[in-house]
């Protein structure tokens, strides 16, 4: 499987994995939180109700050269409460490289993050997809979680976990 036929939909595993399903997304329908706009992330900061002081300490944070490796990793440089985490996973990466979403691979919960009432995502907002690297969600009875990153290129040699769970 390569990276234009991954992301069609949920996935079954094979045997010793066959109990679970799986989700992938291509991140760069994903907010990046190292290489977004300051406007994509002020709105992100906005609608998931971070600390009114987040936004600047995280521009401090940036500022003095420093990159996330992880998107947990804003929570604690933002002092942020952790229960905003499952929210963040769903909608932010640090794998994308992008400035803005590609439309064709935001989920919709991005989307109205970016949008608001206008449904429409602003030419500034754009930005092609990864076309390789994928958040892979875990679907079970209680919902999804993220369970890492996977980078998939065409040689399986170059393929690689990106972050896991």
């Amino acid at each position: 499987m390569g990276p234009t036929t991954i992301s069609a939909g949920p996935l079954s595993l094979p045997a010793p994995f066959d109990d679970m399903i799986i989700r992938v997304q291509d991140v760069g329908g994903l907010i990046d939180l190292n290489t977004a706009s300051p406007e994509l992330l002020a709105k992100l900061f906005e609608t998931l109700e971070f600390p009114a002081d987040a936004a600047a300490r995280y521009r401090q944070w940036r500022r003095e050269g420093q990159r996330l490796t992880r998107v947990d990793d804003l929570i604690r440089i933002t002092g942020t409460d952790p229960a905003i985490g499952p929210d963040l996973l769903h909608v932010a990466t640090v794998f994308s490289g992008r400035r803005g979403v590609s439309p064709d691979h935001t989920p919709s919960n991005v989307v109205s993050i970016i949008t608001g009432s206008s449904g429409t995502i602003p030419d500034a907002f754009i930005s092609p997809p990864s076309n390789s690297n994928f958040a892979v969600y875990e679907i079970s009875s209680d919902g999804e979680r993220r369970v890492g990153v996977i980078s998939i290129f065409e040689s399986s040699e170059q393929s690689r976990i990106l972050e896991i769970r």
